[in-house]
């Protein structure tokens, strides 16, 4: 205790002395401690704090007094604060007439030798200051640096080495606009500029930190009222009032035109009229109700009105029912936006490919003499590459990086109708992949096209790869199809327009296989061939579509290629093909599809409508043989769960026929979700339950396969199917029909839909492609078949082929 005691004494001395010392300076008294006194006490200092006391440190960075600041100059003029410079912020400011008296105030010099421009030391012990033009070289928050340099006699050196302001002398302060709690009124003066970044402190008058309907005091500051934003969102409303009350004022004053982004959201009392349009800049005093401070009754869309669209703005009126891509959830806050592409900023997970409108931002790649190419080596952070221009063979990563005239296929520049085989480009196109833009772009985004684009390359490299097959990819409506034939589809929605340019483009390239990306409005049917040619009592026989015409080159109604389709409903759902895309990818890297499993849901073996249907059952015999007779385990009345995990499924139920709902109902196929035409059975979303991953169906159904008039996925089990990742279904896009009674010679007993799913069955072997096997069934059912209720054409014509056609079988079951 004792020990403590004598410290705290000891402390109390140093202090005691240190002050009396300080206050002794400042009042100009000569107090001459005693030695012992003086040097006990820088003793005791040293002692304590590890060296000895330094006034210069001891006010680093502090802001002082006029008082301390003259102890200051007092201490440096007695050599006291060693070699330290003292650097100290100032809460005064004193004009060059007080700088020169002040020399004689605390008798260190004479008032001739104060300088104020000058930059050396001069040595004969005066005062140079460094300090700001005009008639105060030292201003309240300067920051200032003072020590002493020279011979023989040491000046005193005051620089200015960070400005401050005073807002009580007679100039506007730059530096006081920076300065929180400090509003200098010479820079804010009503209908002047002074051209100095605006000052919150000033126009917010109320200063509640603010801008709002109380800060109106009738003086315009001109330097708050422009087209830029302020960091502290300061802004002068009695520039927006001027226009509203005196527009000839306004007009003067040139603030006619300007809507201050600052008071975006801001309720100040006055409806600029500026503000009033798409801008957005939303003015809520602009909400449509004639008041004083909107005598014309604007009313401000930026603010009660969700554009829906993604342009880096939400208005206040925006919901999350209204899907705005800025904000999704509705309205939160300004600055509480979603990244979307179109608002102008390249985000973080943006690149020049998925959003060129953003990435980058305002610019492209080829204005930096770049390519955009977001997977190549060298890319930036736009996904822009500077490899371009690469020849026949160079490594590439996308087609941008080579010479015009050619494509990136398998990372290696080749010319269009070839790919890369592993060691050369090899000049053949077995499969065209072909879409028409201009359908794509009404339900799809340009980001949206671009994920199918790159996932069709992405297919086409799997083809080039694991099946050896060249494949290209062309906008039938664009000049690429130019390039290679001459001409290109002028009327997108004109089948023999579309039919025209594809018996030219398969001619030249030799084509073996035909791909085509879209549903009926995005690449319509061929009408010919689907008008039933009876009258079938109660039923309206308009034709729907066909796809056999596009694979049929010569006109004599045999498919010549192979014809796929991976649909889309009207509406649009990129995911449907892109889903549909992968799977096939997928089947084709691991060697093929699969027919192991299978199983066969019919009528006639009890359930709903259990007349003697043929169809089914002789479908069973004819192609599964003994190992799977009809009204048996695998084919007969099976109920929907049965085929979950079943790689081929045949099915034998009623359908809707041309409806744009969907269903299934017949034999034990009769429980789900689906309504159509007031019947309840299984329908689109019953296919989620089940396990139809990377399987094969083949549905008898009546317009089973019907597209033109399928608005969304959830009214078609064909796009459902692909959705969730099914690989290949055959359906008709109208009436099918059967018979009754025995299997007779006919394969499939019926000369009707049952036939023609015989042929095609039982021609299923390992290794061989899907599409042509379809498409050799087909032309067999038509040189060899008829149905009674339609000819050889008709289920020739309305039966198609959803998905790829080029996919290989790996196995099969029976």
């Amino acid at each position: 205790m004792e020990v403590k005691t004598i410290f705290l004494i000891l402390i109390t001395v140093v202090i005691i002395v240190v002050s009396l010392s300080i206050l002794a300076t400042i009042s100009g008294i000569s107090t001459n401690f005693p030695d012992y006194l003086r040097n006990f006490v820088e003793g005791v200092y040293s002692t304590i704090f590890g060296k000895p006391y330094n006034i210069c440190e001891a006010y680093k960075d502090k802001l002082i007094s006029y008082g301390e600041f003259k102890t200051i100059l007092i201490a440096l003029k007695q050599n006291a604060c060693k070699d330290e410079h003292a650097i100290v912020r100032l809460s005064f400011s004193l004009s060059k007439e007080d700088l020169k008296k002040l020399p004689e105030e605390i008798k260190i010099s004479k008032r001739e030798l104060v300088f104020f421009k000058e930059a050396e030391p001069f040595g004969v012990g005066g005062i140079i200051i460094k300090g700001n033009p005009g008639e105060y070289p030292l201003k309240m928050y300067d920051t200032v640096e003072i020590w002493t340099e020279g011979t023989p006699e040491k000046d005193i050196l005051i620089k200015v080495i960070a400005k401050g302001c005073d807002p009580f002398d007679d100039v506007c302060d730059l530096a006081c606009s920076y300065k929180r709690g400090v509003c200098d009124r010479e820079c804010y003066k009503d209908g002047k500029k002074e051209d100095v970044v605006c000052d919150i402190d000033c126009v917010d008058v109320n200063g509640n930190g603010m801008i709002d309907e109380e800060d109106l005091d009738n003086i315009c500051d001109l330097d708050c009222y422009n087209n830029f934003t302020n960091p502290e969102r300061a802004y002068d409303p009695d520039c927006a009032k001027i226009k509203v009350v005196n527009p000839g004022l306004a007009s003067s004053y040139g603030i006619l035109g300007f809507c201050d982004p600052d008071s975006n959201g801001i309720r100040d009392g006055i409806c600029d009229p500026d503000c009033a349009q798409r801008n957005y800049i939303c003015d809520p005093d602009c909400d449509g109700n004639i008041t004083e401070g909107n005598p014309n009754g604007y009313l401000d869309d930026d603010c009660y009105v969700c554009d829906k669209i993604c342009n880096g703005f939400c208005s206040l009126a925006c919901k999350a029912s209204d899907k705005d891509p800025d904000c999704p959830y509705g309205f939160k806050g300004w600055n509480e936006l979603e990244e979307c592409c179109g608002n102008g900023v390249c985000g973080k997970n943006e690149t020049c490919e998925s959003c060129k409108e953003d990435c980058p931002s305002g610019n492209t790649c080829e204005d930096f003499d770049k390519v955009c190419c977001p997977s190549s080596t060298d890319a930036d952070e736009y996904g822009c590459s500077s490899k371009k221009n690469l020849s026949q063979g160079e490594e590439c990563y996308c087609d941008s990086q080579c010479n015009e005239s050619m494509l990136c296929t398998s990372n290696h520049c080749c010319p269009i109708n070839s790919f890369w085989n592993g060691t050369e480009c090899s000049n053949k196109t077995d499969v065209l992949i072909v879409a028409l833009k201009t359908n794509m772009k009404k339900v799809y985004s340009d980001s949206q096209i671009q994920q199918l684009e790159n996932k069709v390359k992405e297919f086409i490299e799997t083809l080039n790869k694991y099946e050896k097959l060249g494949a290209l990819f062309l906008y039938l409506d664009e000049d690429k199809t130019s390039d290679i034939i001459g001409n290109k589809v002028t009327q997108p929605n004109n089948w023999n327009n579309i039919d025209g340019v594809l018996d030219q483009l398969i001619k030249k390239l030799n084509v073996k296989y035909l791909i085509i990306l879209g549903g009926y409005d995005r690449f319509v049917q061929s009408p010919y061939g689907t008008r039933f040619p009876v009258v079938y009592p109660g039923i309206s026989m308009e034709p729907s579509g066909s796809d056999a015409p596009y694979g049929d080159i010569t006109g004599d109604y045999l498919l010549d290629i192979p014809v796929g389709r991976i649909p889309d409903p009207n509406n649009g759902d990129i995911d449907v093909i892109l889903r549909a895309l992968d799977t096939s990818i997928k089947l084709h890297k691991n060697g093929g599809i699969s027919l192991k499993s299978y199983i066969a849901p019919i009528m006639a073996c009890g359930g709903y409508d259990n007349r003697p249907w043929n169809t089914g059952k002789c479908f069973c015999s004819y192609v599964f043989g003994s190992s799977c007779q009809a009204c048996g385990n695998c084919c007969g009345c099976i109920a929907p769960g049965e085929t979950s995990g079943k790689d081929f499924v045949v099915v034998l139920a009623h359908g809707p026929g041309q409806e744009p709902c969907d269903i299934l109902h017949g034999g034990c196929f009769i429980s789900g979700t689906g309504m159509c035409r007031g019947s309840r059975s299984f329908g689109p979303n019953d296919i989620s339950s089940l396990d139809i991953s990377n399987s094969m169906w083949m549905s008898m159904a009546c317009g089973g396969g019907h597209l033109r008039l399928k608005s969304s996925t959830s009214g078609s089990i064909t796009m459902s199917f692909l959705k969730n990742g099914g690989a290949v279904f055959v359906g008709s896009t109208n009436l099918n029909f059967g018979d009754l009674g025995g299997c007779g010679s006919i394969p499939g007993g019926d000369g009707c839909i049952g036939t023609l799913y015989a042929l095609i069955a039982k021609k299923f072997a390992v290794n061989k492609r899907l599409g042509d096997i379809y498409k050799e069934g087909k032309n067999e059912y038509y040189s060899k078949y008829s149905c009674a209720y339609g000819g050889s054409t008709y289920h020739y014509q309305i039966n198609c082929f959803y998905g790829d056609p080029t996919l290989k079988i790996k196995e099969i079951g029976w």
